[in-house]
């Protein structure tokens, strides 16, 4: 049997009521808490998610599950449902940051392949040409990503180009990344 304040809540939802949701919100707060609780040693790993982003993430599936629960039905309770629906996004969410992860990983051992001029030019008809090549890039790239990029295909590593540049880390591997994108579009033509 459902609740039928409930089931009068998740109504107004699927009309449009912030009020109604919010009012679901703070009943079930209790139940997004404890799947983040449930979660959070999956994701400590990850010190980049925090318990924040995953409750903001519950509250947007709470709200997923209001929209398309059917409350024509006897079989299954909105208090189920709306659990397996946060448990289930919580999986997803942890599959993302993961995949992520892994992704931003296999980027950094790329980038420690590629960290000379010979390595990262060694495909290019022009890896005897350094000059040439350092020419091209200079007209292709803005000062900045050029300043960082040409140091980077000395070896210097990401810290070492900051220090140099008195820019954080984090700008210069985004000038490093903007870079190579642009040199790929580069030598496709």
């Amino acid at each position: 049997m459902q609740d039928k304040e409930l089931i009068s809540l998740i109504t107004k939802v699927k009309k449009g009521s912030d009020d109604a949701f919010e009012e679901i919100v703070e009943r079930f707060d209790p139940l997004v808490m404890a799947v983040c609780h449930k979660f959070r040693p999956s994701f400590k790993e990850f010190g980049d998610f925090s318990d924040t982003d995953l409750k903001q993430e519950l509250s947007l599936a709470l709200y997923r599950a209001c929209k398309s629960f059917n409350a024509e039905q006897d079989k299954v309770t909105f208090g189920k449902f709306a659990k397996r629906c946060l448990e289930n996004c919580a999986v997803s969410v942890l599959r993302k940051v993961r995949s992520r992860h892994r992704k931003e990983g296999e980027a950094v051992e790329r980038l420690s392949r590629e960290h000379t001029f010979e390595t990262f030019f060694a495909d290019s008809p022009l890896r005897e040409d350094k000059s040439a090549v350092l020419e091209v890039l200079a007209k292709a790239l803005t000062t900045y990503e050029y300043a960082v990029f040409s140091r980077y295909i000395e070896g210097l590593s990401a810290s070492e180009i900051s220090s140099e540049l008195g820019k954080d880390e984090k700008s210069v591997n985004n000038a490093v990344y903007r870079s190579k994108e642009k040199i790929k579009t580069i030598y496709k033509k």
